[in-house]
Order: structure tokens, then sequence, then C-alpha cells
């Protein structure tokens, strides 16, 4: 029955799609609705750097703490393809996101010490969300604010929002300005139009339940 209706709300969304291809304010208010930023935001304890849009989280994540907007960095693990082991197995190296975004913060001049990789290998945005529960029920954590890219932003604040529920932490957003996204011409662009149409399907998905 969900599989049926997953399929019903891609089928419905693609739909929509084509019928405003012609009608390009109608199509900004489509991109619009994947963005989530909070406003007035001013600070937060920490800025917590979802894997994967290498390396546009990290930049962002990076500015954070030099502009004294965020004291430490979260770094999420990211659960690897199986198809990964035949790389291990021929011993060739690779780096995994988050080695690369802690390389990133690194080079940018951000200290070792206010980088903290948490343990956990995480297949979603909901597991991250998870994994984040339960280092700050661990840890003094008052607010965070989540940078990821901006068609990645609205989703990412619902997942935080739901796992953080009754710790009373605050949760902000600041969608990274280094990814590419743009609400005014996403359509033009192949791999744009893969992300939103993706994020949408998600999107429908989680306020399903299904996370």
């Amino acid at each position: 029955m969900f599989h049926r209706l997953k399929s019903f709300l891609i089928i419905l969304v693609t739909a929509g799609f084509f019928l405003a291809v012609l009608h390009q304010p109608l199509l900004s208010t489509l991109g619009n609705l994947v963005i989530y930023e909070s406003d007035n935001f001013e600070r937060a304890d920490v800025v917590v750097v979802p894997s994967g849009a290498i390396p546009g989280r990290a930049f962002e994540a990076a500015d954070l703490i030099l502009e004294a907007k965020a004291d430490r960095a979260i770094l999420m693990r990211e659960q690897l393809p199986i198809s990964y082991e035949k790389l291990r197995d021929l011993n060739i190296d690779y780096l995994n996101d988050h080695e690369i975004n802690n390389a990133i913060l690194l080079k940018l001049g951000i200290d070792a010490a206010k980088i903290h990789v948490l343990p956990e290998e995480n297949s979603s945005t909901w597991e991250e969300a998870l994994s984040f529960r339960n280092y700050a029920d661990q840890n003094s954590v008052r607010s965070i604010v989540i940078t990821t890219c901006q068609f990645h932003s609205y989703r990412a604040h619902l997942n935080f929002k739901k796992a953080l529920e009754g710790t009373g932490i605050q949760i902000h957003s600041v969608p990274s300005k280094y990814c590419e996204f743009k609400t005014d011409t996403w359509w033009k662009d192949r791999e744009q139009v893969k992300r939103l149409y993706l994020e949408l399907a998600n999107l429908a998905v989680f306020f399903l339940g299904k996370r």
C-alpha cells in the first residue's frame, strides 16, 4: 500500500512539474518549498554538517565557526554502499565524506579540537538526526545550526526537529551558499532538476511518516 502511494505521489509531483514548465513564477515557488533558513540567526553551540554534497556544507560550517557563530562542528559518518568492499579488497584508498569535510575544516583554519565526528554510520538524514540526539544527550548542547544545501535544508530541519523533540534544544538552519541551487533558474540545469525532484519525493515520504 505504501509503495503504491509513494509511486502515486512521485507521478503527481512529476505531472505538476511538467504542467508548470512554462510558468516560471510557479517553478520558482516550487524551488522555494524545499528551502528553510532561520530568521535573525546569531549563533549556536554547534554547527551540524550532514554528509554529502562535498565541499559546500563544510565551507559554510567553517565560515560559521570563524565568524564566532558556532563553537564547534559536528560531522556525520555515512554508511557506504556494500560495493565499496570491492575497493577494500583491491587495497584502493578512498576518503569518506566526513574525512573530506574534516580535511576541509582543518585547511580553512578550524582547530582540530573544535571538530567532532560522531561514531555512528548513517544511511539517511533521519539516522543522522538520531545520532546527534545521542550526542546531545551526553553533552551540553543548548542550540544547533544545521548547514546543508539549500535544496536539503527544509527536510533536514524537519528531521532534526522531530528527533530532538523534548530536549529543549534550539534548532537553526543556515543553508550553504556554496551549494549550487538557484530557485529562479533551477529548471534550466539537469542536476538541479534531479535534486529538486528527489527532494520533493523524500519530503512526501517524510510527511507520510516514513523516516
